[in-house]
């Protein structure tokens, strides 16, 4: 429903004409190290969004659109109020499948991207999955809601801050070096 509104507000602001990329995130994410957005190149009909927290679908914590695709990819209570409604586990059966689904039944590619953030939260914060115990060093008051996905942020900044020196082309999510991908691979793991 949130995603709803926030279709109806971009188009009242006429936001879609201001800008060419849109990102769309949440408020309890904290970043580790920049998020490159700016220089993503998205190609038609595409949405970018973090690797991993998938479940089986793709992530609904972020995602990287263009304008021409930043509708469809909010857009999911359409397909909700509009199609039969059959119980589909493939499909239904947790938010990130049915993103998916709608996503591939509109025709959008999905790429992921290296992560950046993690969800954080603070000690008195509600939740219903998982509360947040473990304490982010060096950020009093604040805490590691996912372990998973904190870890997940740490390496992809390692990563991207490897492959993103003066003389590489580090770009948006994903490290741009130039070099053959098992290259790359041995040089930023080893």
């Amino acid at each position: 429903m949130i995603r709803h509104f926030l279709i109806h507000a971009i188009r009242d602001h006429g936001l879609l004409e201001l800008y060419e990329k849109f990102v769309v995130t949440r408020s309890d994410h904290f970043y580790l190290c920049q998020h490159m957005f700016s220089t993503c190149v998205i190609n038609h009909r595409e949405v970018i969004v973090p690797d991993g927290e998938g479940y089986d679908g793709v992530t609904d914590r972020h995602l990287i659109a263009s304008r021409d695709t930043l509708i469809d990819a909010l857009d999911l209570i359409t397909p909700l109020i509009t199609d039969t409604y059959e119980f589909d586990f493939e499909k239904h059966h947790n938010s990130e499948r049915f993103m998916l689904s709608t996503w591939k039944d509109k025709q959008l590619l999905v790429r992921t991207g290296t992560r950046s953030m993690f969800t954080c939260a603070t000690k008195n914060d509600t939740t219903r999955w998982q509360l947040a115990e473990e304490e982010l060093p060096g950020v009093p008051g604040l805490f590691v809601k996912y372990p998973k996905e904190h870890k997940s942020a740490l390496d992809g900044c390692k990563r991207f801050n490897l492959n993103s020196r003066p003389h590489m082309t580090g770009t948006c999510l994903k490290c741009g070096c130039r070099r053959k991908k098992k290259r790359r691979r041995e040089t930023t793991f080893n």
